[in-house]
């Protein structure tokens, strides 16, 4: 997958991962309703049961009730920070109070374990499992402490502390399996992102295949034709000297040159995707074939200097980046052609211990009016030396010169390998 597909699906993945973060927004589902029934619980029978049961007085009841209540109507909007808060009002609400008979449950009265279990199913749906039965494991030892801590003769102490454990575990799984649900889910929307952005790319890969195949049956025939016409010129036309005989082959060759690297060029198109990280089988331009790419641009009558690494005729670098350097040249030599007929074209290929550099500048030309020197481009050239260097992390800089001419700039990194 290119660079710019896979940002694309990881910016996807992460987007909707993001949106079930720790803690990460408010409640919603079945589990909102749960709390807000768990909160007007608390809150109403709470504070009926702080005065009947524990001797608080209305006030206090209604103050007890109305925190407790509180805090688990947090709950919906900071889960986590929310669980604390309950576990706080709760441990609050026992060091408050005091049961009027020993049946009543103590330190968890009935609606402070229902708050508690709120907190902990909240908490269970946003944090990891191994997280969630830790701190159930808190609350245990809260209770346990608030015993110990404070004897209290006439409750049903351990009993509470067992009931709430029991009721706050209940809460813990029916968590977990919401919290499983929506990862699952969560799993789910990214998988569907990233097929629909290989359906995405598969098509548009077919589409440009398709293109390509095009542009070849095209440009095959026109090239046929001009190939066999400059070859059978001499035996059609009568009275043509030797070195428009020899102009003719030339013409014929290269015609067959670009043909031939054409069907290249398609086999791979044509061809399975290689393994990660290599190259397609079929035979790739490349540094070593500038020489007959600069010889060809001289036969029409370019003035042309290459100058090129000795060291990268003995240390190769990767097919991939002299195929890139070959395009990069071919391309900046062909502006010439079209652009600056007759000028002076310096073509400079070199390396260092980390970089690799093609530098292709020309004079200013002298197009007589009429010929290809004096068209004008697209830019289509330009745009593809830079999606090829692009390709392998490089930086490309193309632009007019002071003195009239043009320089194309090319600096790719090499890989470790090739260093």
């Amino acid at each position: 997958m290119s660079p710019a597909w896979r940002e694309r699906v990881t910016r996807a993945a992460l987007e909707t991962i993001g949106r079930a973060g720790i803690d990460g927004g408010p409640l919603g589902g079945r589990a909102r309703w749960l709390v807000l029934a768990a909160a007007a619980l608390v809150t109403g029978l709470g504070a009926l049961d702080m005065v009947q049961h524990y001797g608080t007085g209305v006030g206090g009841g209604l103050a007890l009730g109305g925190l407790r209540g509180a805090a688990v109507l947090g709950l919906l909007w900071r889960p986590i920070a929310g669980w604390w808060v309950v576990l706080a009002t709760s441990v609050l609400t026992a060091m408050a109070t005091t049961p009027d008979s020993a049946g009543e449950p103590w330190p968890w009265a009935v609606t402070s374990a229902f708050a508690l279990a709120a907190g902990q199913l909240a908490l269970t749906s946003r944090v990891h499992r191994d997280t969630a039965i830790a701190l159930w494991v808190v609350v245990q030892a809260a209770g346990a402490g608030l015993i110990l801590a404070r004897s209290v003769p006439e409750a049903s102490t351990w009993t509470s502390v067992a009931g709430a454990a029991v009721l706050t575990g209940l809460a813990l799984v029916a968590g977990d399996a919401v919290s499983t649900g929506r990862r699952a889910q969560d799993r789910l929307r990214v998988a569907e992102r990233i097929g629909d952005a290989e359906r995405e790319r598969r098509v548009l890969l077919e589409e440009r295949a398709r293109i390509a195949r095009d542009l070849h049956d095209v440009v095959a025939h026109h090239m046929s034709v001009i190939a066999v016409q400059a070859s059978s010129a001499q035996f059609r036309l009568g009275g043509l000297g030797p070195p428009v005989i020899k102009e003719l082959h030339e013409i014929a060759a290269s015609s067959r040159a670009a043909l031939e690297e054409m069907r290249r060029v398609l086999d791979v198109l044509r061809s399975e995707p290689a393994p990660h990280g290599q190259l397609a089988p079929a035979p790739q331009a490349g540094i070593s074939g500038l020489a007959s790419l600069v010889q060809s641009v001289r036969r029409v009558g370019l003035r042309v200097d290459l100058r090129i690494d000795p060291d990268l005729m003995v240390n190769r670098v990767s097919p991939q980046i002299e195929l890139v350097a070959y395009r990069v040249a071919q391309e900046a030599l062909s502006n010439a052609v079209r652009h600056a007929e007759g000028a002076a074209v310096s073509v400079n290929v070199e390396r260092d211990a980390f970089e690799l550099l093609i530098d292709v500048s020309n004079g200013p030309g002298s197009p007589a009016p009429g010929t290809v020197g004096s068209g004008s481009g697209s830019g289509n050239g330009l745009a593809g030396m830079a999606e090829r260097i692009a390709t392998v992390a490089g930086e490309l800089t193309a632009g007019p010169e002071p003195h009239g001419g043009f320089r194309v700039r090319a600096v790719i990194p090499l890989s470790k390998e090739d260093r």
